[in-house]
């Protein structure tokens, strides 16, 4: 594996860097390689907790010693590059506070989060998402099938809003365009009169 550009010892201490072939190689490689590592040191996608079939930012993280700081972000952009060079895009490469090793030497924590909302995230889960943990695996194979939902729901609801509005533009009223789209009067109100927009049905499943 040396060839390839692998780390041998301890990785924290040393600097870390995206080899060339994987850069310059085909989606599939570069899919395998953000998968590993995203099912080693990748945060697996949870639950929010104050909202209702919401959920939390996934982030991927990794140590460095703070003397290789510089190196360290380095690193972050070249995932944030492989992973925007497969249509997934990163919110945010930040520090934080590491730990102190036996010998003293104090290290910095690196975050990479992906951009929180439910295409980005579905994307993810759908064409990259985890290898080799098979917790995480579970629950990205989950939830994507949740969001795919919600997007084909919210997709469906958006083109009778559409619809509803087109006929309503026609002076039809809000009980015949009920009828006429097989759908919830009081819902169709909202929209045509109270300029509410389509969402979610407050029946959806958590």
């Amino acid at each position: 594996f040396e060839p390839l550009g692998i780390i041998k010892g301890d990785k924290i201490i040393q600097k870390t860097k995206v080899p060339d072939w994987i850069k310059n190689s085909n989606e599939k490689t570069k899919t395998e390689f953000l998968a590993a590592l995203m099912g080693s040191d990748g945060q697996r996608i949870t639950k929010a907790k104050n909202a209702k079939g919401d959920f939390n930012a996934i982030r991927f993280s990794f140590n460095k010693l703070e003397s290789l700081e510089k190196e360290a972000f380095e690193y972050a952009h070249e995932i944030k590059d492989l992973f925007e060079s497969l249509g997934i895009e990163i919110s945010n490469i930040s520090k934080r506070e590491g730990n102190i090793r036996k010998n003293g030497d104090k290290t910095l924590k690196i975050v990479i989060t992906l951009k929180k909302d439910t295409i980005n995230t579905t994307k993810f889960l759908e064409k990259i998402g985890y290898r080799y943990c098979k917790e995480k695996e579970i629950e990205g194979i989950k939830w994507l099938a949740y969001l795919k939902t919600r997007l084909f729901l919210k997709k469906q609801r958006e083109e009778i809003y559409k619809k509803a509005l087109e006929l309503h533009k026609k002076g039809i009223g809000k009980t015949k365009i009920s009828k006429e789209l097989n759908f919830n009067e009081a819902q169709i109100r909202d929209w045509i009169y109270n300029n509410m927009k389509p969402g979610l049905p407050k029946s959806f499943p958590d």
